[in-house]
């Protein structure tokens, strides 16, 4: 996306007519119902539901036209930002006016003895608009993060609007904890997985850093951000929930704790060290004086070099993209037809490298490795004994032979 002005077709005046005729039409509609000389009024006074559901529609209909107009005069991300601002304002706006007079729907004869119900809704009115502002500073800036100063204010403004959700979420259970006393520890569960994704944002900033451990431990904390948060919401239920049962009737619990979270850092630590492996890291091979010697003499290509790199990098990290080109390319040069070329590269082109555990110990995942080079070994080892047998002069001479013979006359 960039930051200089886009153009965009005019839209039509119709475009702005059925948003504005619908809206009409619903206030018209909840006036006519909700009035204090309405149908309703029969049955209950609920003449305060004009307000937030008017003020509602009214905001939704700047929100629409902000996005359908703004393009027009200015970059596209600006209307689409005018969007999310109304939209939170319309819902904020609505729930404002709704949840802080809930008492009032104790008129309706039915809810009369949800008197409770209401007045926690009405207690925890700031928490649901501060749960509102935290989505919509989410959308913005998600909105604005492909902009150079976007990405900048990404990482702490996604963090804060993901904090002020989890936030809300604890307290508008903990309104409900006199009623039932585990509802604050829920919420406040909820509020720890969210806070772990929140501070994984901080994984933005050493991505791109030059010490690869600092990197790669990055790299895992902005990958998979549920799986942040159920780890976060694990380990506050433990300590919440679970923890104090234990310790009170086992007094060894401490240690087996400490044991737990060791074993957890190691297999934290091997993890990383592996994705140094895996990215960063190349094996050296001892050799001896006669390095320098070439050593596939009886590879068939026209680049021998760089044959030997290309085999070098699919067996020992799985890159077959570019072995799979040459041995097209090789094959098609000398005159193989197609159905030959597919038998020879089927086993290279339906390999498929066995899949590592999401949770896996350092020896488990050198085995799979070991097994999933050994197998790449194996298939290229069959495809350079058939191009052994397709190259050599004997194989040459029975194609010339059948050539000649299925020539005319």
């Amino acid at each position: 996306m960039e930051e200089s002005l886009q153009e965009s077709p005019k839209p039509s005046i119709g475009q702005a007519i059925r948003p504005l005729l619908f809206t009409v039409i619903a206030c018209g509609v909840v006036i006519y119902l909700f009035s204090s000389t309405g149908p309703v009024s029969r049955y209950a006074d609920l003449s305060f539901l004009v307000a937030p559901l008017l003020g509602y529609y009214i905001f939704r209909l700047l929100s629409r036209l902000s996005s359908t107009y703004l393009p027009v005069y200015l970059p596209s991300y600006y209307g689409s930002a005018a969007a999310y601002i109304f939209n939170g304002i319309a819902f904020s706006f609505f729930f404002y006016h709704l949840l802080g007079e809930a008492m009032l729907f104790t008129r309706i004869p039915a809810l009369e003895g949800l008197g409770w119900l209401f007045s926690t809704l009405s207690s925890a009115t700031g928490y649901v608009i501060l749960f509102i502002s935290g989505c919509v500073l989410n959308k913005l800036v998600g909105l604005f993060s492909e902009l150079s100063w976007g990405r900048q204010v990404y990482p702490p403004g996604n963090a804060l609007g993901q904090f002020l959700i989890g936030l809300s979420l604890w307290q508008v259970l903990a309104a409900f904890s006199d009623s039932w006393a585990p509802m604050n520890r829920i919420g406040l569960v909820l509020f720890a997985g969210m806070l772990a994704v929140a501070i994984a944002n901080i994984g933005a900033y050493g991505e791109k850093l030059k010490n690869p451990f600092i990197a790669d431990a990055s790299r895992w904390l902005r990958q998979s951000p549920h799986v942040k948060f159920i780890l976060g919401a694990l380990i506050a239920a433990y300590i919440i929930f679970i923890r104090p049962a234990i310790v009170g009737v086992f007094r060894y619990a401490p240690l087996i704790e400490w044991v737990i979270v060791c074993i957890a850092a190691w297999r934290l630590f091997e993890g990383i060290k592996s994705g140094l492996k895996t990215h960063c890291a190349v094996l050296l091979q001892e050799s001896d004086w006669r390095k320098h010697v070439q050593q596939i003499a009886d590879r068939q290509g026209l680049d021998f070099i760089h044959l030997g790199d290309i085999q070098h990098g699919f067996v020992t990290q799985g890159d077959r993209d570019a072995l799979l080109i040459y041995l097209v390319l090789l094959l098609n040069d000398n005159s193989l037809p197609v159905a030959e070329i597919n038998r020879i590269l089927h086993p290279l082109i339906s390999h498929q490298d066995a899949k590592m555990p999401w949770f896996a110990f350092g020896w488990e995942q050198r085995r799979i490795l070991r097994r999933n080079e050994k197998e790449r070994q194996r298939i290229l080892n069959e495809i350079m004994e058939n191009l052994k047998a397709i190259t050599s002069p004997a194989y040459q001479k029975i194609k010339e032979r059948t050539d000649e013979k299925n020539e005319p006359g």
